[in-house]
């Protein structure tokens, strides 16, 4: 179950996804270049009025990096900006806000960034007596979900993306993405594949969060959120159900299946709702119009 990572290799499609992503990544990238480990995270946060200019990076870590940057008073850059990010296997968290005060120039802007990343391998595992060769099917998917306040009607200030490149024995390859903003707060996107029990993948999977204020002389444009700190999941899920996928690091990607104190939660929900349309039969009513 020999896992070979390759991570350069897994750089250069999501360089070419966008200019404001690109813009973050040099510092992500400068370590993959490197001898990165078998399984990493690398996570940064920048911050600041114009030109972000707070960097707090970290490497193959696991806990929560974080920048600011407040400008008060009268200034003409009078703003204040935050943001946060961590990484960990499957699992990827950010966050930024940007806030231009009443005394800022007309046309100035804030702006946080954060950045969180994380490479794995993994292989497929047979399950008892299912011998290697055995062809399976797998998806793999990513869930993000976020909040997002600010701007117009129409105008997204704020706005997360993840990217996921995979590459796979025998040249199996998949490059999906998903960007979600106020308009569209939630993104769910899957590739399934055909492929063997004992067959090695190389998984790079980024999230970028930004969040933008400019005073141009309306409230709306004057702040804004992206949170994205509890949902931006990758799964991987064999569909055939005779062999699991396991991380480098152990690190099993399985969407979780509800615990059964759940599935009786659900159930009492349930049985006290049609307990009490029975009760009072006219709070449960429907009509239908032509």
């Amino acid at each position: 179950m020999k896992i070979q990572l390759k991570f350069a290799s897994l750089v250069l499609p999501l360089a070419l996804i966008g200019g404001a992503a690109q813009a973050d990544e040099s510092f992500c990238n400068s370590y993959v270049a490197g001898t990165p480990l078998p399984h990493f995270q690398c996570v940064q946060a920048t911050v600041g009025p114009g030109t972000p200019m707070v960097l707090s990076p970290d490497q193959a870590g696991s806990g929560t990096r974080s920048a600011s940057s407040f400008s008060a008073g009268s200034g003409f850059f009078a703003s204040a900006a935050s943001a946060s990010a961590s990484a960990s296997p499957g699992l990827l968290r950010g966050k930024a806000s940007a806030e231009m005060f009443g005394g800022s120039g007309l046309g100035t802007s804030a702006g946080g960034r954060a950045a969180a990343w994380f490479a794995d391998g993994g292989v497929v595992v047979g399950a008892a007596g299912v011998p290697a060769g055995t062809p399976v099917s797998l998806r793999f998917a990513i869930d993000v979900a976020g909040v997002f306040i600010g701007g117009g009607v129409f105008t997204a200030l704020s706005e997360g993306w993840v990217d996921l490149v995979v590459r796979g024995t025998g040249g199996a390859f998949i490059h999906t993405n998903s960007t979600i903003n106020k308009l569209n707060p939630t993104g769910l996107v899957f590739r399934d594949i055909v492929s063997s029990v004992g067959d090695s993948f190389d998984m790079l999977m980024k999230l970028h969060v930004s969040a933008n204020a400019v005073n141009d002389g309306t409230a709306a444009n004057a702040m804004s959120l992206a949170d994205i700190s509890n949902t931006s999941h990758l799964y991987v899920d064999v569909l055939s159900g005779n062999a699991t996928f396991v991380g480098s690091g152990g690190h099993l990607y399985a969407t979780p299946v509800p615990e059964p104190s759940v599935y009786a939660m659900m159930l009492s929900g349930l049985v006290l709702t049609f307990a009490l349309a029975r009760r009072n039969p006219k709070r449960l009513t429907f009509s239908f119009r032509s």
